[in-house]
């Protein structure tokens, strides 16, 4: 067995290398929508990975608690030292 199941399913299919071309180009159309996402915010339109848009929205979340719910990070205060 030199080659795989799948190697050989696919030179099955690809009978030619126009047809190779075609399913390279297919694939690659598919990879980059997965990969970036139009995002419209009134007239702008900007594109941006799913990594970026997880993040954002990831951020967002955690925003809109904290402006519900209030900040849960107590921050100490800073006193300036006394001129004594």
């Amino acid at each position: 067995m030199s080659k795989e199941p799948a190697a050989e399913e696919a030179a099955k299919l690809c009978t030619s290398k126009t047809d190779m071309d075609e399913w390279k180009s297919k694939y690659d159309e598919v990879k980059r929508e997965r990969d970036s996402m139009e995002v419209e915010i009134g007239n702008l339109k900007i594109v941006v990975s799913e990594a970026e848009r997880l993040a954002a929205t990831e951020a967002l979340k955690r925003r809109i608690v904290e402006l519900e719910h209030g900040s849960r990070r107590q921050h100490p205060r800073i006193t300036p030292p006394s001129d004594k």
